[in-house]
């Protein structure tokens, strides 16, 4: 895990294409974070991008907002999403000191390097924001590598504290093409439909754009997950289904970043002070690392 925080806040998500093969993404692009509330504030904010490569050498460097990032390499997959390339590998870093807000971001450095025959995926950044009236919540953000390609593209996504009610889910997906099938699913149930992906054998499309079908290969949900889940849940599991060697026009799809807000179960001292009537105090968790 790579964020846990109990606050009165929630999170946004921005995010683009970085394929500028066939002309899709242009080598410098903006991305827009907006959803923040006014009165906010911004308390963590994290930034993963993703490539196809032969080597697995470090392309951690990015500029976001006319500054440079250094990512740190938090996932790799040894086959590519069936590209003719050896790895997929993901790269994260804390953007807190540059996302400040709603706010148009310049991304530099992050799209195809044809010299070193790297050819992009995408790049999402996950914006956590406090404030005093919102309501309570858990937010976690989530970074590693899974795909069809290197086993079942699942990943199970633990909670710090057990879930009560209303929970957002954010997911990026690597790879998704319209013409080609996959599935997925939340807690094993089938989920496309009911977060307006691609539908029955073809959730993910890459419709984050830019490009039309077949120029753009990034995709992300951003939606409420509670029909999916329990109360007093300690994780979510999320689950793409789709290439198969043996398969014909199956799709192969990547996951590297991930977010969960939900309402946690009140702890018992907190549930005391709200019976008195008193101004309930939040304990804060936060764990950093991969």
């Amino acid at each position: 895990m790579l964020y846990c925080d109990t606050l009165q806040g929630d999170f946004v998500v921005a995010g683009a294409s970085t394929r500028i093969r066939d002309g899709a993404q242009t080598p410098t692009f903006n991305l827009n974070v907006a959803g923040i509330p006014n009165g906010a504030t911004v308390v963590a904010a994290y930034a993963n991008w993703s490539y196809l490569g032969n080597t697995p050498q470090p392309f951690n460097n990015i500029f976001l907002g006319g500054q440079l990032v250094t990512g740190q390499k938090s996932g790799e997959g040894n086959r590519d999403l069936v590209w003719g390339h050896d790895y997929a590998f993901a790269y994260t870093a804390d953007v807190t000191s540059i996302i400040t807000g709603n706010a148009t971001y310049q991304v530099q450095g992050a799209t195809d390097n044809v010299s070193a025959n790297r050819i992009g995926e995408g790049i999402s950044i996950v914006v956590v924001y406090e404030l005093a009236t919102a309501v309570l919540k858990e937010v976690n953000v989530y970074d590693g590598y899974t795909s069809t390609t290197t086993g079942d593209a699942e990943a199970t996504l633990a909670f710090c504290n057990p879930y009560a009610s209303n929970i957002k889910l954010f997911l990026n997906a690597l790879d998704g093409q319209e013409e080609l099938t996959d599935d997925f699913y939340v807690n094993n149930l089938y989920a496309s439909d009911r977060f307006g992906l691609g539908g029955f054998e073809n959730a993910w499309r890459g419709k984050l754009g830019p490009g039309a079908s077949g120029r753009n290969y990034y995709d992300h949900i951003l939606g409420d997950a509670s029909d999916f889940v329990s109360l007093n849940d300690t994780d979510i599991r999320i689950d793409t289904d789709g290439f198969d060697d043996d398969a014909v026009r199956t799709d192969a799809i990547g996951h590297s970043f991930a977010a969960v807000s939900f309402q946690p179960v009140p702890e018992p001292g907190t549930i005391a002070v709200i019976i008195l009537g008193l101004s309930a105090l939040c304990r804060r968790k936060r764990s950093r690392g991969v």
